[in-house]
């Protein structure tokens, strides 16, 4: 929360977790506190490395 004011309102911000539960916590809380550029990456890390990059490893 002391950083907020760093994040840039200008680009998107694409937040992301393991499973995409907590990031979807953050975004919320995000566009709460005004961020309408707030993305979550659904799935998380799991799901992009299932979907979208094979090489990435699961944990």
């Amino acid at each position: 929360m002391n950083h907020l004011n760093e994040l840039p309102r200008d680009r998107t911000l694409m937040v992301l977790c393991r499973t995409g539960v907590r990031s979807g916590d953050v975004v919320r809380w995000l566009q709460d506190a005004g961020f309408t550029n707030a993305m979550n990456v659904s799935g998380g890390i799991n799901a992009w490395a299932k979907q979208i990059d094979q090489s990435l490893p699961v944990y």
